[in-house]
């Protein structure tokens, strides 16, 4: 289908962005954000990937036939041609995977073997993202054998195991019940006017219904030791048409009003009312989207708007958002008003005159939404809308075990790490971490072009990032759900609601504590690592420790090569051209000199410039759109490997061969949609480049000039 320009970005940018606090989605988001404003990841994954998800490394393949390379038996699938274009750094890519060296292609040379046993993958695929396919599928079984009795778990992960298996019978059922969800729905339509919609509106907010706005708990990005209300457009995870004339917008409206009038009919609508219902949703779904700027939500939320809690109450007009405030958040002091002109425009939307159709788009958006409590009628009923392609559908596994994981998160995190990881690899990985930082801090002091007072300001952020690896140890208030007796209710819908109403009211309760900067945003179960601004910490996922990233029986130059790089990479983002902009406790303050400022921009400049237009296969790489991630990459390579060589026995081949194997890929048909947003560099390129960067890269492979890998001193940059 068409998305209205970057809205699929923007919807994953929110999960984070607006969902800092404990405040969870409902069961229906089945995405985890990898990257914001305030989070910074390694790995690129779902919780559990569908066949065609964006977040997936993936490239097209462009296959290149000459007779030579035939009688040579080679398999042309694997090379890439390069356009015509001056030479940029990154490697040969004409040569052949199985006949690469050090000294053309690095990223071919480590990964032919890798390369040659998916070269079959057409649709593309990762390492990174088949190994995450994996932890999903045996999470899959093991939540099956909980719920059947087979495994032993404790009660939080029993109704966690409960949960799944009744969702998954629900949308494999023919015959469900509905009762109330029809109920819930009807409240909906039967709304008359704005004095309805208020009386309803705290179980419609708590209960994590598809309202047109959203108002959810945040960080105070100048005081994140508190929380605040953060206020901005709602995007349900079901996207329903544009109005837009072009040939995807009208086939995917015919869709739209051939499918959905089957999921009114199971609720008792008739065809007429369907209809009319089905308009009036699009109309509005055209008006807020014509009066917002979610797409320039990044750039909203580097210069936030705070807005005095009684000025914000006021400003509204018909929706009675100061009641709900005072009663849900009476010690409010602010609120964040994340879309300015959705803000603006707001009351002229939400007035009486517009009132049937917002309500009929909440009643589409929800009912969409929740096609799965109608059971196999549902999900059969929709599946045209929801893929594009249908050998590329979810099955009901996967929807199940994505709605189980983004509410019991937490719980299942808890179980797999204390399942998978030991006690012995979280103090190697540790002991790695600490070792990284001491480098780190070395680097600094040793640094040429920042200031003594610079140098103080980063080293004492430095000595502040809180390190978190492996997986939580202790199950908060907001994710204990043992008071809900879920196994007793009747059906998923009440499940999910009762969750979400629980979460809500523990929210409130907790609004005034200080913000949990402890808290794991990912699922630790996902194959990645990340950074969060906002709290200062970098987070080793239990998901990542596993090959080739790590193993027990690596040598300290391939765990240095590998989880070290990228721990280093992640330590690095403290100090990019976003995290700099953030003091040691996460606040949105500079205590950067202008000087420092200044010959720190002039760096960035030359990544910018050293990265930018690079060719690979169809993709152009974007110097300025991936410089932070580049300069990651560049200061994990450069602080793991002083690590690496003052210990002893150390192998430089085994350290770089490492580095590359982090990164195998094929390509697929995702690589544009997928590379116009991402902030990492494609990995072959981000493979070789890192590398050229390297002066112990040439004295160990022995690379001169002429060679393909070679980069001339002149060109290489480094800044940490």
């Amino acid at each position: 289908m068409k998305y209205r320009g970057g809205l699929f970005i923007c919807t994953t940018v929110l999960t984070i962005l607006l969902g800092m606090s404990a405040v969870a989605d409902n069961a229906k988001a089945d995405t985890v954000a990898t990257t914001d404003s305030t989070v910074q990841t390694e790995q690129t994954t779902t919780v559990k990937p569908d066949k065609d998800d964006t977040n997936v490394d993936t490239l097209d393949p462009q296959q290149v036939n000459t007779n030579e390379d035939s009688a040579k038996g080679i398999d042309d699938s694997l090379t890439i041609t390069t356009p015509e274009v001056e030479q940029k750094p990154g490697g040969d890519w004409k040569v052949h995977p199985s006949e690469a060296t050090p000294k053309n292609n690095f990223y071919y040379y480590a990964n032919k073997d890798w390369l040659a046993e998916h070269k079959d993958d057409d649709d593309g695929t990762s390492d990174a993202s088949l190994l995450q396919l994996q932890i999903a599928k045996d999470f899959e079984n093991d939540l099956s054998n909980i719920s059947a009795g087979k495994e032993t778990a404790d009660s939080a992960t029993k109704s966690a195991a409960d949960y799944y298996t009744k969702y998954l019978d629900t949308v494999n059922s023919s015959d469900v019940k509905i009762d109330s969800f029809k109920d819930d729905m009807n409240k909906i339509y039967n709304m008359k006017d704005f004095s309805d919609f208020n009386s309803q509106l705290g179980e419609l907010i708590d209960g994590k219904y598809n309202l047109p706005f959203d108002l959810v708990i945040g960080v105070n990005y100048a005081n994140n030791s508190k929380n605040r209300l953060n206020f901005g457009m709602k995007v349900p995870k079901q996207m329903i048409p544009m109005l837009d004339l072009d040939s995807d917008s009208i086939a995917y409206r015919s869709k739209y009003y051939e499918d959905l009038p089957k999921l009114f009919k199971l609720l008792g609508y008739d065809e007429v009312t369907s209809k009319h219902i089905l308009d009036n949703a699009l109309t509005f779904d055209d008006l807020l989207y014509n009066n917002s700027d979610i797409e320039s939500i990044d750039d909203q939320m580097a210069n936030p708007i705070v807005m005095d809690i009684n000025d914000f109450e006021n400003h509204f007009k018909n929706v009675d958002l100061a009641d709900y405030i005072k009663k849900s958040y009476p010690t409010a002091t602010d609120a964040q008003i994340t879309d300015k002109l959705f803000f603006d425009n707001f009351n002229q939307m939400m007035s009486q005159s517009y009132f049937e159709k917002m309500k009929d788009w909440m009643l589409v958006t929800n009912v969409f939404d929740n096609y799965y409590v109608f059971g196999k009628q549902g999900r059969d009923a929709v599946k045209d809308l929801l893929f594009d392609d249908p050998s590329n559908a979810s099955t009901p596994k996967d929807d199940a075990y994505n709605s189980t994981s983004t509410l019991f998160q937490t719980v299942m995190s808890i179980y797999y790490g204390k399942k998978n990881i030991s006690e012995k690899t979280i103090s190697r990985v540790d002991n790695v971490i600490k070792n990284i930082v001491s480098a780190y801090k070395e680097r600094i002091q040793n640094n040429s072009w920042m200031s003594a007072e610079g140098k103080t300001n980063v080293l004492r952020k430095l000595s502040k990032i809180q390190i978190n690896v492996g997986y939580p140890k202790t199950i908060t208030a907001i994710d204990d759900y043992k008071s809900l007796g879920l196994s007793k209710m009747d059906n998923i819908y009440d499940m999910t609601k009762a969750i979400n109403m629980y979460r809500s009211k523990v929210a409130k309760t907790d609004f005034d504590t200080s913000n949990e900067k402890g808290i794991w945003l990912m699922p630790t179960y996902t194959f990645n690592a990340f950074y969060n601004r906002s709290s200062n910490s970098i987070n080793v996922l239990a998901g990542i420790l596993k090959e080739p990233n790590y193993s027990e029986n690596y040598s300290d130059s391939q765990l240095y090569g590998s989880l070290g790089v990228i721990i280093g990479h992640e330590i690095s983002h403290a100090f990019d051209n976003s995290g700099s902009h953030y003091d040691e406790n996460g606040n949105y303050r500079d205590t950067w000199t202008d000087e420092d400022r200044a010959n720190f921009t002039t760096l960035v400049q030359k990544m910018i410039n050293e990265y930018d237009g690079i060719p690979f296969n169809s993709i152009i790489v974007n110097g300025m759109q991936t410089v932070g991630e580049n300069m990651a990459d560049n200061g994990g390579m450069n602080v793991s490997l002083q690590v690496a060589k003052s210990l002893p026995d150390f192998d430089a081949k085994e350290f770089f061969t490492a580095w590359a194997k982090d990164w195998p890929m094929v390509d697929g048909p995702m690589i544009e949609l997928r590379y116009s947003f991402d902030p990492h560099t494609i990995s072959p390129i981000r493979t070789n480049v890192a590398l050229q960067n390297i002066d112990d890269f040439y004295t160990t492979y022995n690379i001169k000039q002429g060679d393909p890998m070679w980069l001339d001193p002149s060109q290489r940059v480094n800044i940490w």
